[in-house]
C-alpha cells in the first residue's frame, strides 16, 4: 500500500488489477441526446410536472436525469431528445423562457453525428481527507490533460469526530478512452493523492 493510498481491495471476477471496477460504454449517435437542461427552483409541489410538460408537449422525452435539494432549493439536470432539430430548439427557448420562480437553463448537447466516437470504460472512485479547496479542479485539470474526463460525482464536507477539522470526501466516476492507459491515469491521481494528504480508493 502506497502512503495515503489504498490500494489492495479484494478482487473478484468483476474486478480489474488495483480493485478497479470497469464498465465499458459505446457512444452512439443514436444514444446522445440533444439538449442539457438545468432547473433550479424553490422546493414546492409541481416544480418538475410544469417542466415535464413542456418538454412532453414539444415531442421530448427525458433520457437521464439526476435530482436533489440543496438547502431550501430543489436542482434537477436532465438529458431531452426530441430528435428534430427545430422542434429542439423551440424546446431550448420555450424552457429558457420558464418563470414561476424557477431558473432554468437548456444548452446544446454537441452533436455527435460527425465526430469521430470513442469507445470508454467507466471507473469508480473515492477520495478523502483533510478539506483543501480546489483539489477536485486540479484533479480534473490533470486527467483532462491524458483525455479523461469527470462523470458522475458527489461531494460533501464533515466534522471529523471529536475535532473541529472538516473531512472531505468525494465520490464519483472517471471516463477513460481505451486508447488511454489507465496505469497512466492511475499514476496521475495517486501524485496528486500523496502531494495533497488524501486517501483514493478505487472500486
Amino acid at each position: 500500500m502506497r502512503s495515503g493510498l489504498v490500494d489492495d481491495l479484494p478482487v473478484s471476477s468483476s474486478w480489474l488489477s488495483g480493485g478497479i471496477q470497469k464498465e465499458h460504454h459505446q457512444l452512439t449517435p443514436e444514444s446522445k441526446a440533444e439538449l442539457l437542461v438545468s432547473c433550479v427552483g424553490a422546493h414546492q409541489t409541481g416544480v418538475v410536472r410544469d417542466l415535464m410538460k413542456i418538454i412532453k408537449s414539444h415531442g421530448g422525452q427525458v433520457v437521464k436525469s439526476k435530482s436533489m435539494t440543496l438547502g431550501l432549493k430543489y436542482c434537477l439536470m436532465a438529458s431531452v431528445f426530441v430528435g428534430d432539430r427545430d422542434m429542439a430548439n423551440t424546446l431550448r427557448l420555450n424552457l429558457n423562457d420558464m418563470a414561476g420562480g424557477l431558473n432554468v437553463s437548456a444548452i446544446w448537447i454537441p452533436d455527435t453525428y460527425h465526430e469521430v466516437l470513442k469507445n470508454y470504460s467507466v471507473h469508480s472512485m473515492r477520495i478523502f481527507g483533510k478539506h483543501q479547496f480546489g483539489v477536485i479542479h486540479t484533479m480534473a485539470d490533470s486527467i483532462a490533460a491524458l483525455g479523461v474526463q469527470l462523470g458522475d460525482m458527489q461531494s460533501e464536507n464533515v466534522a471529523r469526530v471529536g475535532s473541529s477539522e472538516m473531512q472531505f470526501k468525494w465520490t464519483g466516476t472517471i471516463e477513460v478512452p481505451d486508447d488511454v492507459q489507465l496505469d497512466a491515469v492511475k499514476e496521475t491521481i495517486y501524485k496528486l493523492a500523496e502531494d495533497n494528504m488524501l486517501t483514493v480508493e478505487f472500486e
